[in-house]
């Protein structure tokens, strides 16, 4: 009887300066349910100057059938992927990084999509953010529909796969492409993008987990973090990675599919609204003229639609995009529609019934007035003020923006200029009549209800107290009235009839609890 070759996965992981988290990793690989025999581990160090390599070699020494170990110059963990990619002997590699771990059950749920999906030469499971956060969190929506393959050219909107880890690949393929060592941020991204291209089918696998460890306040800990003070992340990375991404991916007559519009549109996101820096203080004149070039270079490859589409950017940060690539006030071209939607150039671009509200912050009441304190989670668009009505009155001198007059700069992202302004609300209180606060936008002439409150209206659910009144919660916003002397106690009354009905159910359970040890004891 002729033996089967068992399948083997290698999982390749570049190992620099990682001694406090590498042992956890490395058991994870090798504990693995399916067995040591189906497993290959590649540890790759690269130059680490603490004991995370002999912390690799111990586990070499342990496990020799099962740990590949290299020991390697500092070359960058584009190289050290490289390298383990050269090295591995597996049907299928994959990837994890030092610092994180993979679920027992990763590598047999991914075993079992590759026997019976061949259309697919990469698979990926879900990832579990932990660490800075207080508790877990799944970052992948596209697994909510179960284990199956997504044809990357359909115009659908799906999670974006742009980290090598939590990736499974066909060794064939995987050994066709390399990473680029010039490219130290966002280099998976590129080598993923070749990668995905010659099928265009990525396998979701829904058993097994990958967990990513977030780190914070340590720059050395994420490449991302520490990077952004840095200017290959303005130069470097958008041109090498995204520009690269679209103009290969790309026809001579159509732009690149959307999902590779969607990956470059992933990288923007970090680089322009999730950046703490100021790249003016990091980049001279000449080399911030060359960041704002390649920024609208990446976006002239990118259709308006996928900007509008894509679901990780907020109605500001679409409409930022927008201005960035036409150098205008894209809002100055919107026509609105009787139904509310605001239309540019035969698209949405916003609909005021759900991307106009006004949020309330804080609410503070005394006997005479009530303050709201809040923002409107709304762009500023052109030829568009919110106004104030009392009961039905234009009453302006009832409410005060936040001065935001300073020229918005369209190639860095204020999250407090680009969104609506906040304000602070101070009305009298009339206890006797129902007040209504209404906050109405005016655009173009028309006007739209954005948000509607009410004070002074009973309602039973209720979420704290503030001084003599109560705030309880409301359909569309909330109510606000006084706590009258009378209310107080039937509320106190309604307290201790409960209280009593508490005891005696307990008394009751107590009789009967006697009475079956009594009966017991006999």
């Amino acid at each position: 009887m002729v033996k089967t070759q068992k399948i083997k996965v290698s999982i390749i992981v570049p190992v620099y300066n990682v001694e406090k988290y590498l042992e956890m990793c490395i058991k994870s690989i090798l504990h693995q349910d399916v067995g040591r025999d189906h497993i290959e581990l590649v540890l790759v160090n690269d130059g680490s100057k603490d004991n995370s390599g002999k912390i690799c070699q111990k586990f070499a020494d342990m496990y020799p059938e099962s740990v590949v170990y290299i020991d390697q110059k500092n070359a960058g963990v584009s190289e050290a992927r490289n390298t383990g990619i050269r090295a591995a002997t597996g049907d299928y590699i994959g990837f994890v990084d030092s610092d994180d771990y993979i679920s027992k059950n990763a590598v047999r749920n991914v075993i079992e999509y590759f026997k019976k999906h061949s259309d697919a030469d990469v698979a990926t499971i879900r990832v579990i953010q932990f660490g800075y956060y207080n508790a877990e969190r799944s970052v992948d929506l596209k697994f909510s529909k179960g284990t199956r393959t997504i044809n990357l050219k359909q115009p659908q909107w799906y999670d974006v796969q742009p980290r090598v880890a939590p990736a499974f690949i066909r060794a064939s393929v995987a050994k066709r492409h390399s990473f680029n060592k010039h490219i130290g941020i966002y280099e998976d991204t590129r080598y993923m993008a070749d990668v995905l291209s010659e099928k265009m089918k990525l396998g979701v696998v829904y058993g097994g987990s990958y967990y990513n460890r977030i780190h914070y306040g340590d720059a050395n800990a994420s490449i991302t973090t520490g990077a952004t003070k840095e200017k290959r992340f303005y130069l470097d990375s958008p041109k090498n990675v995204s520009l690269y991404i679209l103009q290969e991916m790309r026809t001579k007559k159509e732009l690149a599919p959307q999902f590779f519009q969607y990956m470059a549109l992933y990288e923007m996101r970090w680089r322009l609204f999730h950046n703490s820096h100021n790249p003016k203080n990091i980049l001279s004149k000449p080399e911030y003229d060359a960041y704002k070039k390649v920024n609208r270079d990446i976006l002239a490859l990118i259709d308006d639609q996928s900007i509008i589409d894509f679901k990780m950017f907020t109605l500001a940060q679409r409409i930022f995009l927008l201005n960035m690539k036409y150098d205008t006030d894209v809002t100055k071209q919107v026509s609105l529609n009787e139904d509310g939607r605001a239309n540019w150039k035969n698209v949405t671009l916003f609909d005021f019934e759900s991307d106009m509200t006004a949020k309330i912050t804080d609410v503070h009441l005394t006997r005479s007035h009530v303050t709201l304190r809040g923002y409107f989670s709304m762009y500023e668009a052109h030829d568009m003020h919110v106004e104030l009505r009392v009961d039905g009155d234009y009453r302006p001198e009832y409410i005060t923006f936040k001065d935001d007059t300073k020229k918005k700069n369209r190639f860095i992202y204020d999250r407090n200029g680009q969104h609506g302004r906040s304000f602070i609300v101070h009305i009298p209180v009339i206890s006797t009549t129902v007040q209504s606060i209404d906050f109405v936008a005016v655009f173009h002439g028309s006007e739209r209800l954005v948000e509607r409150f009410s004070l002074t209206s009973r309602h039973r659910h209720s979420f704290g107290y503030r001084g003599d009144y109560k705030i309880g919660r409301k359909i569309g916003g909330i109510t606000i009235y006084p706590v009258t002397n009378l209310l107080l106690i039937r509320r106190a009354i309604a307290a201790i009839r409960y209280l009593l009905k508490l005891i005696g159910r307990a008394f009751r359970k107590a009789k009967k609890l006697c009475i079956q040890m009594i009966k017991m004891l006999r």
